[in-house]
C-alpha cells in the first residue's frame, strides 16, 4: 500500500481472506435487502458495501 498521492487516491490490496470476508457481507446484504422486499420494503446498498470495499 502507498501512501495518498496528489489525486486523493491510494493503492488498497487485500488478501484472499479479506476478499472472502468482503464476499460474505455482501450476501448478508443481500438476505436483508430480500427479506425486506419481501415486506414490500425497498432498500437501497450504497457505499462501502455496494462496493465490496466494507
Amino acid at each position: 500500500m502507498r501512501g495518498v498521492g496528489s489525486t486523493g487516491r491510494k493503492l488498497v490490496e487485500y488478501n484472499q481472506e479479506h476478499w472472502n470476508l468482503l464476499t460474505e457481507k455482501r450476501m448478508r446484504a443481500r438476505e436483508v435487502m430480500e427479506a425486506l422486499l419481501s415486506f414490500g420494503i425497498d432498500g437501497i446498498v450504497y457505499g462501502s458495501v455496494a462496493r465490496g470495499d466494507v
